[in-house]
């Protein structure tokens, strides 16, 4: 309908379009050893792995390669998508607004119901900028005229240290539909 736009589909690219634009990004980059893989399905995209605190990680991820031009989504109130995870845990959706890889990252934090499919909205107003786990003061909310790239991340902590309190490591599972900005 004209209230949503597909931002991030799945179903109309091929195997190789999926692959080269999705990939992980786990905690192996600071010295972890957690493992996942982001990978298509019939209802969009699969991010499934194994987290592991060993080495001080705790983290797995998937992100897209940075889209050039930018997406304009100053026309719409969020993103929104349909999120499953058979263990019911705290996920994050993460927006960044500019281009460099290692930028604020906008993030959000939604809990699962495990089993469950759920719809979740989220305003572009719930987005807080983060830096590297850390909450961080910004001068401006995000730029949602300037959307490069979105991350989906399951994490042992929230931000700035805080323990998530709904994470369990280990083996885990979150399937997801097309990300969408809704009006």
């Amino acid at each position: 309908s004209s209230s949503e736009t597909v931002v991030w589909d799945f179903s109309s690219i091929n195997k190789d379009e999926f692959s080269a634009l999705w990939a992980p990004l786990d905690d192996v980059v600071m010295g972890g050893v957690s493992a996942s893989q982001i990978t298509q399905a019939e209802h969009g995209a699969s991010l499934s792995g194994v987290t592991t605190s060993q080495n001080n990680g705790g983290f797995c991820s998937a992100r897209t390669r940075n889209v050039d031009p930018a997406y304009d989504l100053s026309g719409f109130t969020g993103v929104a998508l349909r999120v499953k995870c058979e263990r019911g845990m705290r996920y994050k959706i993460i927006l960044r607004d500019r281009e460099g890889w290692d930028t604020v990252a906008w993030c959000h934090s939604f809990d699962t119901v495990a089993g469950k499919w759920a719809d979740l909205k989220v305003p572009f107003a719930a987005f807080i900028p983060v830096v590297r786990g850390n909450r961080i003061t910004a001068d401006n909310p995000i730029d949602a005229s300037s959307v490069f790239s979105v991350q989906v991340m399951l994490s042992k902590y929230e931000y700035s240290g805080e323990l998530n309190p709904n994470f369990t490591e280990g083996p885990f599972q979150l399937d997801f539909g097309p990300i969408r900005a809704y009006k």
